[in-house]
């Protein structure tokens, strides 16, 4: 059995501020982020994420409703609920939304600082039934759904959608874009320009209109792991990357060579040529790359990055070599692919210091 591609928004919508931070929320924020290696843009729905062998999906529809109530709740879950009756397995559902519903729908044991939780436990009885009352409505409604609701009776399609809350999640999505942005470090404390990291969420969003524009409508898929042809998604680790690069301010996959690094090999070691610099600026780049693609050493990555920053940021004045000798040793020694050799370090250093010049160059002068 086949799964047809249909609803997408490629054709005549961009993806909006909100689709980007629900995005940046799968990635950052959902419990399972650790899991999920792939995420679809405007493929199966607004995001779903998947993991590398495709075991686990998690499917997102966002919406920027900030006048939500439970029945127009309900209608809004109806391509969730689509994925959930289709020939593909999805492991859970969430409908992003800015803000609370009305208190009165919210049952009272309810943590209000609880950003996500499922429908079935967030909502009041009667808010459900209103909820399950859109949806069974919206059902109805969709052309994409004839098929279904032809080959069921209404109380088959209750039966149904009351099994599909239980495994349908709300997620209140009020985070600053900004905040989103540094969720990717692992660690929330870089000083870092609020414009500036909107920048990064900007471009971000931009590269998602990029996919949302290429069309699959009407495409099939005989299991998930097909999607992947579609090249319509990213990988977590290159968004990692891109809000590495531009923290930064500089494309470490790229020739270019830190002068501060060039220095340090010149009045350190005996370099013969330009070509051995380069062959060791190679060997660095790559341990840099390796140790950001490392799930293993992820957090350790982003903490040890957070602290360069920061020393670097308060010192500008000092040497790739000084900030590694006031670098504490248990950081030096959670990096793995970094650790085996004092230049890979340095080099690591040089690239965060190039980047806190060119920043303050940009945004406090």
């Amino acid at each position: 059995m086949c799964y047809t591609i249909s609803s997408t928004e490629s054709l005549n919508e961009s993806a909006s501020s909100f689709e980007t931070a629900s995005l940046l929320y799968l990635i950052t924020l959902n419990s399972n982020r650790s899991k999920m290696h792939y995420y679809f843009i405007d493929l199966f729905n607004d995001v779903t994420s998947m993991t590398e062998k495709d075991e686990f999906l998690f499917d997102v529809q966002s919406k920027n409703d900030k006048n939500m109530s439970p029945k127009k709740l309900g209608r809004y879950l109806v391509t969730l609920f689509k994925n959930y009756v289709s020939s593909i397995e999805f492991d859970s559902y969430y409908l992003t939304i800015p803000c609370d519903l009305n208190e009165k729908n919210i049952k009272k044991n309810v943590n209000s600082k609880s950003k996500t939780a499922k429908i079935i436990d967030y909502l009041q009885q009667d808010a459900l039934s209103k909820v399950e009352k859109g949806l069974f409505e919206e059902i109805n409604d969709k052309t994409y759904l004839n098929k279904y609701v032809k080959n069921n009776t209404d109380l088959a399609i209750k039966d149904k959608i009351s099994k599909f809350l239980s495994k349908t999640y709300i997620v209140i999505l009020s985070v600053e874009h900004e905040q989103l942005v540094l969720n990717f470090l692992e660690n929330k404390s870089l000083n870092v320009d609020k414009f500036f990291l909107k920048n990064i969420f900007n471009e971000i969003r931009d590269a998602q209109n990029k996919l949302k524009q290429i069309n699959v409508e009407n495409l099939t898929l005989n299991v998930a792991s097909e999607a992947v042809d579609f090249k319509k998604h990213f990988v977590s680790e290159e968004l990692r990357t891109l809000v590495f690069n531009r923290i930064i301010m500089l494309d470490f996959c790229t020739n270019a060579i830190p002068s501060s690094f060039s220095f340090y090999i010149m009045n350190t070691r005996q370099v013969s040529s330009e070509w051995e610099l380069k062959e060791l600026h190679t060997l660095c780049i790559d341990a840099v790359r390796k140790t950001i693609f490392d799930k293993n050493s992820k957090r350790a990555f982003w903490t040890t990055f957070c602290e360069l920053y920061n020393l670097i940021l308060k010192n500008s004045d000092l040497s790739v070599v000084d900030i590694y000798q006031k670098l504490e040793r248990p950081f030096i020694n959670k990096m793995k692919f970094l650790r085996d050799g004092d230049d890979k370090y340095i080099f690591f250093i040089a690239l965060i210091q190039n980047g806190v010049k060119e920043y303050l160059e940009k945004y406090e002068n």
